[in-house]
């Protein structure tokens, strides 16, 4: 479009939804007196009306050359030009855009504002006179009446354990005459969801998420912001809150293992000390790994404990229902589970092995219950020296010192002279518990 005369109509579509669309009104620029026409499109001219008292409003203004090659500013490639707005009433500049020139050839200008009407213009800068384009179009920005959105108290519930949302309740005033509060966490956490109560003031929002495992209370400082959903800039509050990093609860499993195949004398003993649990719960299974391919853990005995503080329970034969204490001697294997209840939800004290199979690498491998293997000994390594004789070697006798029924190995003989002896490396057994724990129960 080229614009030869002192008065030119301007082509104009505006595409922001969230702007008052002036595209429909009687749109036109006149060129300054002794000023040279040139070609301009004004795509769109829109106003967003203030939205919050300590914001301004915004008059956005999109542009283009009609054919900067063909039809350049006046004074040349060189040549720069900007758009300022006046207020209708005063002539008084009260914004202006940057400098713009060549290359340059499009895009987009906003001007910032106080209430109140307005008008622009559009002015190249290096003529003798300068060509100025005005839009004879007064532009109201208005005052949509809201008020700051505030903060006035929050509520918070920090996790009771590591991986566990906490929550917060926030109360708030201010924003538009029927505001749609929202809470989101800063820095592109989105906003949260939220349950509002019968007063629209007070909602409660919920799943205030942190770092999987950590404890680092920076992780736990979150900032907030608070807004109204009707409001579309500004208007809104931001405020930091330091939630509780949870505690890591710790407990200490204690294996006994059986002292011999067949006596039933293992045990596991869970130990604990949690000011926040409520009830506990421990669970041992049985693993079937006969099948490598096909292992899996069958639940054995739960075993619960009730009130908050330092706890132990006990898996041991006749206790548990099912566990029967008894190893074996490549170790037998148990996986575990144990949690506890608190004010927020059920936590997790630790997972052995529950979920087979288990790769060595990736997951706890199953707790191992031994049995003491049996020792034998190697008769051919035994060596028997006879008495010398009954009568020295018997016991006293007073009726018939000599008596050949008297027992020669009979200890309260202190001229005993019967001997068995044995090297200690005939013995065999206890090799599986000196191999898996170092132990000196018997010969290497």
């Amino acid at each position: 479009m080229l614009f030869l005369s002192n008065l030119t109509s301007i082509y104009s579509q505006c595409e922001f939804d969230e702007y008052t669309d002036w595209s429909n009104e009687n749109i036109t620029m006149t060129v300054g007196e002794g000023a040279l026409p040139f070609g301009i499109i004004i795509d769109c001219i829109a106003v967003s009306n203030q939205d919050c008292p300590t914001g301004t409003g915004v008059i956005t203004i999109d542009w283009s050359l009609e054919d900067p090659l063909n039809d350049p500013l006046p004074s040349g490639p060189l040549d720069f030009f900007v758009f300022t707005l006046y207020d209708n009433i005063t002539n008084v500049s009260v914004a202006s855009s940057a400098f713009i020139q060549f290359p340059t050839e499009s895009g987009t200008v906003t001007l910032n504002a106080a209430p109140g009407d307005y008008y622009i213009e559009f002015t190249e800068l290096l003529g003798i006179t300068p060509s100025t384009l005005e839009y004879n179009q007064v532009l109201t920005i208005a005052d949509e009446g809201n008020v700051e959105v505030e903060e006035v108290s929050h509520n918070i519930i920090s996790p009771a354990c590591p991986g566990f949302p906490g929550s917060i309740e926030v109360i708030v005033t201010g924003g538009s005459a029927t505001p749609d509060y929202y809470i989101e966490v800063a820095g592109g956490g989105g906003q949260l969801p939220n349950a509002p109560t019968q007063n629209d003031a007070d909602d409660v929002y919920n799943n205030v998420n942190f770092p999987p495992g950590s404890t680092d209370p920076n992780d736990y400082l979150i900032t907030f912001t608070v807004g109204d959903n009707n409001i579309e800039n500004g208007c809104s509050e931001t405020f930091q809150v330091q939630f509780t990093p949870p505690d890591i609860e710790e407990t200490e499993i204690t294996i006994t293992h059986e002292t011999c195949p067949g006596e039933g004398d293992g045990s596991f003993e869970v130990t604990f000390d949690n000011d926040d649990g409520l009830v506990h719960i421990f669970q041992l299974y049985n693993v079937d790994d006969s099948d490598p391919l096909n292992i899996s853990a069958i639940l054995s005995d739960i075993e619960p404990f009730v009130g908050a503080g330092a706890g132990s329970v006990l898996f041991s034969e006749p206790i548990s229902a099912v566990f029967n204490g008894e190893g074996e001697p490549d170790g037998r294997p148990f996986a575990m589970t144990g949690g506890y209840t608190a004010l927020i939800g059920s936590c997790i004290y630790f997972e052995i092995a529950n979920d087979p199979p288990y790769d060595g690498i990736n997951e706890p491998q199953p707790l191992l219950l031994y049995t003491l293997e049996e020792p034998v000994i190697d008769l051919n390594d035994v060596t028997l020296t006879q008495p010398f004789c009954f009568e020295q070697n018997g016991p006293p006798n007073t009726a018939d010192p000599f008596n050949p029924s008297a027992d020669p190995f009979n200890a309260g003989d202190d001229d005993a002279g019967g001997i068995i002896s044995f090297p200690i490396s005939s013995l065999s057994g206890t090799e599986n518990l000196n191999a898996v724990f170092g132990l000196d129960y018997g010969p290497e």
